[in-house]
């Protein structure tokens, strides 16, 4: 991937980003949350590539010639992922924290659109939100004492 952009990995969460304000439909999420993302990412790249270029000198200048910061270049594409598998395992190791915040955030909007067409009453009552939650952080924190005691390998 990071032969197609410098920095694929913020280019995910920006547009993950821009999923949930498209999913929650706010003018406040657009307007404030969407640029104070673009501008904290703006700031770790220009710190990160200060740094690498510091370390790495002409290297790392040369590969920013070639691979773009943000937009991924699409050509060789095919080529770079086609011995490439998803792993649901790898990315619940590697990516716990981001997998459940993400799931979370997801139910959380999908109650808040209910209960914006709908009021309270299409709600799931309060024991069954608490429930949801109780089996949502054990699941969390069995995956990341899986991961931390290395019992599961991604």
């Amino acid at each position: 991937m990071f032969a197609h952009s410098r920095n694929p990995l913020y280019v995910g969460n920006i547009l993950m980003a821009v999923g949930l304000a498209l999913i929650v439909h706010s003018y406040a999420f657009i307007l404030i949350v969407i640029p104070a993302i673009l501008v904290t990412y703006a700031c770790i790249v220009a710190a990160e590539e200060s740094y690498l270029l510091g370390k790495f000198g002409g290297e790392y200048a040369d590969y920013m010639q070639r691979v773009r910061r943000w937009l991924p270049r699409l050509s060789g594409f095919g080529e770079s992922t086609a011995g490439m598998r998803f792993n649901w395992k790898r990315v619940l190791v590697k990516e716990y924290n981001t997998t459940f915040t993400l799931l979370a955030a997801m139910l959380a909007l999908y109650w808040w659109s209910q209960f914006s067409a709908g009021g309270a009453s299409e709600l799931p009552s309060g024991l069954a939100i608490g429930e949801i939650f109780v089996a949502w952080v054990t699941l969390y924190l069995g995956v990341r004492a899986l991961k931390k005691s290395g019992y599961v390998k991604g």
